[in-house]
């Protein structure tokens, strides 16, 4: 199980990045928020990695900090979340406003993001609640506010 890389940023896109440790080339999956906090192409980083198998197929994720790894295993504990669905999740939304949406029961919030209807929002709720009602203490208003520290 690969737990993290640490090298050199050889190519990134928003879907999608490439390390280069010691001259093999790590693909691994993130999300826009991973994006975001990226160093340039060519400096160094240190990601977090999620190593799903299957049959198959394997796929690495990676994540820019362990709330995102997180919440992202959390995720694909709902029924109908795959890993692909739960980094599209971790896209549509940044960490804090999901899980505000999730503790207090927004299922419009949720239903905003790309692939999530009515139902999955429900089931995201119903799985999910008291599962991140214990890791934050979360206040969250309707209009998108949030204020979640952490107790991990």
């Amino acid at each position: 199980m690969i737990a993290y890389l640490k090298g050199i940023i050889h190519d990134k896109s928003p879907d999608q990045v490439i390390v280069d440790v010691r001259d093999v080339g790590y693909l691994l999956e993130i999300s826009n928020q991973t994006y975001d906090e990226l160093p340039d192409t060519g400096d160094e980083v240190e990601l977090l990695v999620y190593h799903h198998v299957t049959d198959n197929d394997q796929r690495l994720f990676g994540f820019a900090n362990q709330n995102e790894k997180d919440l992202f295993e959390l995720l694909i504990t709902v029924k109908g979340v795959g890993p692909k669905l739960g980094l599209t999740i971790l896209s549509g939304l940044p960490a804090r406003e999901i899980t505000g949406a999730i503790v207090q029961e927004d299922k419009s919030a949720l239903s905003k993001i790309k692939g999530i209807g009515k139902k999955t929002a429900q089931r995201m709720i119903l799985e999910l609640k008291d599962k991140i009602s214990e890791m934050v203490d979360a206040t969250y208003s309707p209009d998108g506010t949030t204020n979640i520290s952490s107790n991990v």
